[in-house]
């Protein structure tokens, strides 16, 4: 075998492959451009009545509350991304952000008082 028959697909594949994801969203200059969103999620201590969660990225912002579960609110959010499960659950809410194109940069957690406060950073290439 000629080493030209190894080396040329080898170099198209590794140009290929430079060429895809992320890195892809290039600006003029090469900048990456990138658009973001956050999901946030208060849960409120035991006794209080209402848990609700948000979800903001550029114009689109929408959210719940929930006086019973914190699935509820969440099931709102999942249902405006196009989700068509009827029990939702944090992990196929974020399953579904993720075939959006979304990627999670950061995830805080805060405690204060018995709340607990959540709020999920994406991103993804914009358009």
């Amino acid at each position: 075998m000629d080493r030209r028959t190894v080396c040329f697909p080898l170099l198209g594949l590794l140009a290929l492959l430079a060429g895809a994801g992320p890195a892809a969203a290039q600006a003029p200059g090469g900048k990456a451009k990138w658009e973001y969103a956050t999901l946030t999620f208060d849960e409120p201590p035991a006794g209080d009545v209402r848990a609700a969660a948000a979800w903001e990225a550029g114009k689109q912002v929408f959210g719940g509350q929930s006086a019973r579960f914190f699935n509820e609110a969440l099931a709102k959010i999942y249902k405006e991304l196009g989700g068509k499960e009827e029990h939702v659950s944090l992990g196929l809410l974020l399953d579904q952000i993720g075939q959006g194109g979304w990627e999670m940069v950061s995830h805080t957690r805060v405690l204060d008082r018995g709340r607990s406060s959540r709020t999920w950073v994406f991103k993804r290439p914009a358009p």
